[in-house]
């Protein structure tokens, strides 16, 4: 770029960057790097249209489900199970009280889900919406792009929030932190989720 050239050629990013609204991270291009989020019109246009496909609003939805469960704590022991079913009982019996003495004979009360579960439990559950994640995700693989800047933001737009993933690309086959860390992302790759010991495996290119 010359000193008077304020936009990028290639990513139509400014000069100085682009600081993100949300996260206040600098960026380099039209998605956050920090947070995710689409800093251009041609990105935020991008993510609309694909929040239309049926498997990215199940990419969405899964990863989230996946990030409640991982947000969870098991039962340490069967006592907390039956203390739970306990505090069931009482805060039904409680609310019928309350419906009795407003005048209601025969009141309805809601069931509360269940969320807590077993260790066993909730490993077999994360791990059936991980195979859902890692299914979508090869589905949705990058293809094969003009142009890096259309493969970056494609599969950056598609990028869901509460799963931490790594970028595996089809140039050298390596695992970047994003396809802004891949010299060639036109030549296509896909999203992967990110294990606990393969973080080191982690190769931007400079």
């Amino acid at each position: 770029m010359s000193e008077n050239e304020v936009y990028c050629h290639e990513c139509g990013n400014p000069k100085g960057g682009v600081v993100c609204p949300v996260c206040h991270t600098l960026n380099d291009f039209a998605f956050c790097k920090q947070c995710g989020t689409p800093l251009t019109d041609e990105a935020k246009v991008m993510v609309e249209e694909l929040k239309m496909q049926p498997d990215y609003q199940l990419l969405v939805n899964t990863a989230k489900e996946l990030e409640e469960l991982n947000m969870q704590l098991p039962y340490a022991s069967e006592r907390d199970a039956l203390r739970d079913q306990a505090n069931d009982k009482l805060r039904e019996r409680v609310l019928m009280l309350l419906a009795q003495d407003q005048g209601i004979p025969n009141p309805v009360i809601p069931k509360v889900e269940a969320k807590r579960m077993s260790k066993e439990e909730l490993d077999k559950e994360k791990k059936r919406r991980t195979e859902t994640i890692t299914e979508i995700l090869d589905r949705m693989a990058t293809p094969m792009m003009p142009s890096p800047v259309k493969a970056r933001n494609y599969a950056m737009a598609q990028k869901p929030a509460g799963v931490k993933l790594a970028w595996v690309c089809n140039w050298k086959h390596a695992m970047h932190s994003s396809p802004c860390g891949c010299a060639k992302p036109h030549l296509g790759g896909k999203w992967v989720i990110l294990g606990k010991n393969n973080k080191q495996e982690i190769k931007d290119d400079k």
